[in-house]
């Protein structure tokens, strides 16, 4: 099953995921920057995509760094155990994890 069927937001929501970690592909960004007016249209709010993902989730100013703090922990432990996830095994479980819903 794609992940993403039948829930457009989710994948918005990896995508800002995967950027405050700094593992955006920069193919897939110059996409949604691309879509910005289409994402400020629909939702009706300013600002670039990923303020957009911010606001419809009334994230703090600083949850981008709060989700890179967490990611570069999550790295330090996975090394020490030896499995460090790969940036979208970390993303699509902190998003499971911390907006299921």
């Amino acid at each position: 099953m794609n992940r993403y069927e039948d829930k457009p937001f989710l994948e918005l929501l990896d995508s800002y995921v995967l950027r405050a970690i700094g593992a955006l592909d920069p193919d897939k960004e110059a996409i949604l920057d691309a879509s910005e007016v289409y994402f400020q249209e629909i939702w009706n709010l300013p600002g670039r995509w990923h303020d957009i993902v911010a606001s419809r989730m009334r994230f703090s100013a600083d949850q981008a760094s709060h989700i890179n703090m967490v990611w570069l922990a999550a790295r330090e432990d996975g090394a020490r155990l030896g499995a460090a996830p790969t940036p979208l095994e970390f993303t699509r479980l902190f998003v499971d994890v911390n907006y299921a819903g």
